[in-house]
């Protein structure tokens, strides 16, 4: 018996690959066989295929794939698979990739761009996939100067070594691979600018977003939106009159300004987080609101009606008959957006379009907690729950006060007041229970718990807090009596 191992080489002439593209049949690729050669009882000689034989792989197949990943490599529009390529420094001459191709340091298999700032693999005909597309199209120009490129992503796992490789039978085979599998590396911290990552921008899409206003509640939100990935850097803008507040805003990669005219002209969905007795002096320095697209105002002044601000932001605009829609809703957040905990109420006219009700909706149930309430509720839910996370702070400060004075040291006192806190809120919103229902649970009879109790009744803590509610509501309503003061609007 005799073994042969020959290949079939296929036709290489370009003439040939066209005959055989105009016929509709496969370009032959090259198969390499195992033969057994024999003779039969008449004397024939019989050759037998025994088995196909993988080829062998090519010599710098391994160079461009070190660390073993095994690639999924992307195909183009006819179904052949594109291969790694490395970066090349004369791309960069191409008129369309002039403006924003540049290369990913220590990866010369990744290339960015860096008007979408995000990575992808370095071939040219992803590069010009990518430079056709809308979303491109839309970036083109908004180069960001500080933008650094990071690797695009690699998928796979961990190619086994020839050497561990053996032919025996599959179940074998499976668990040898199993243990080859890399453990989950552990997770990196997320940059603002990476546009790859999951979001919650259905209802946003490209709307930029800008804040009038670069206070406490301003940046609660914004970095909350940043956090959840609603917006990217770049397409926030927020003006003050001042650069005291700035700082923060340009470490996160936003825009910022001292005019609160660019605000507006760049943007569709503006936050109005100024002081109430502000407002006036701010839309009366406005210059004409263009009327070149649809805008939605979220004001998050306390006391001041949704229909003031409209009719304020209304009495800047020309009048003309085909000129674009401008909304106001009027919004009362708490500071816990800042960490995706906040609860949120929010008042709309009735002929709000859906989109914008979809993008205010998108935005505080993103952060936390959203309802959409009367307007007569605004003020009573200001003074609650605007104000409760302060409320709720005093309290945690009290009870650690308290731990302090029988003996406990502050380092330890703190955080589990905190702790007991978080504990309870969880306790409330996961169980269902009232907090009655769960007070009585956590009181055994003659325990210490209904001696704390007694204690805070007995010192008026239930009337304690609901004057500080009945306090605050009644201050929202007074910033907004003075605001209408301050315009020399009479009050109803």
């Amino acid at each position: 018996m005799l073994i042969f191992i020959f290949s079939v080489i296929p036709q290489t002439s370009q003439q040939a690959s066209s005959n055989l593209a105009m016929s509709g049949l496969e370009e032959p690729t090259e198969l390499l066989v195992q033969v057994q050669k024999s003779s039969n009882r008449q004397g024939e000689t019989v050759i037998q295929v025994m088995r196909h034989v993988d080829p062998p792989s090519s010599p710098g197949a391994e160079d461009d794939n070190e660390d073993g990943v095994d690639d999924s490599l992307p195909m183009d529009s006819s179904g052949k698979k594109m291969y790694p390529q490395r970066y090349r420094t004369a791309w960069e001459e191409v008129p369309a990739f002039r403006d924003w191709l540049m290369p990913v340091p220590g990866d010369p298999f990744s290339a960015a761009c860096a008007s979408c700032e995000t990575s992808m693999k370095a071939h040219r005909q992803l590069l010009v996939e990518h430079c056709k597309s809308k979303k491109h199209q839309r970036q083109l120009g908004h180069r960001n100067p500080d933008f650094t490129p990071v690797p695009a992503a690699r998928r796979g796992r961990k190619r086994p070594t020839p050497s561990s490789v053996t032919t025996s039978s599959p179940a074998p085979f499976r668990r040898m691979m199993k243990q080859l599998r890399p453990e989950r590396e552990p997770e990196l911290e997320v940059s603002y600018s990476d546009t790859s990552r999951v979001t919650y921008a259905i209802g946003l899409g490209a709307q930029r977003v800008g804040f009038i206003g670069s206070g406490s509640v301003a940046r609660s939100i914004a970095k909350g939106m940043l956090d959840k990935g609603l917006v990217v850097p770049n397409k926030v803008m927020v003006s003050a009159p001042s650069d005291r507040n700035f700082e923060t805003w340009r470490k996160w990669g936003c825009r910022v300004t001292n005019c609160n005219d660019s605000v507006i002209s760049s943007s569709e969905i503006i936050f109005l987080a100024v002081k109430p007795s502000a407002l006036e002096a701010l839309v009366a320095d406005l210059s004409v609101i263009p009327e070149d697209k649809s805008r939605c105002f979220i004001s998050l002044l306390s006391g001041v009606t949704r229909e003031r601000v409209a009719s304020l932001l209304a009495a800047r605009r020309q009048l003309q008959a085909d000129m674009a829609e401008l909304h106001v809703v009027r919004c009362q957040p708490s500071t816990p957006l800042m960490i995706g905990e906040g609860s949120c109420s929010y008042s709309a006219a009735p002929d709000l379009p859906h989109s914008w009700l979809l993008a205010v909706e998108t935005i505080f149930s993103a952060l936390g907690m959203c309802y959409k309430v009367e307007e007569s509720l605004m003020d009573a839910l200001a003074g609650a729950f605007s104000s409760g996370p302060a409320f709720a702070y005093a309290f945690v400060e009290a009870l650690s006060a308290g731990a302090v004075n029988m003996g406990v040291p502050w380092h330890l006192a703190r955080p589990m007041a905190a702790q007991t806190m978080l504990g309870a809120a969880r306790m409330l919103m996961e169980t269902g229970s009232t907090a009655a229902e769960l007070r009585d649970e956590a009181s055994s009879p003659g325990g210490t718990t209904p001696a704390g109790l007694m204690a805070l009744e007995k010192n008026g803590m239930r009337f304690a807090v609901m004057a500080a509610v009945q306090a605050a509501t009644e201050r929202a309503r007074e910033l907004g009596r003075e605001a209408s003061v301050a315009s020399g609007d009479p009050i109803g």
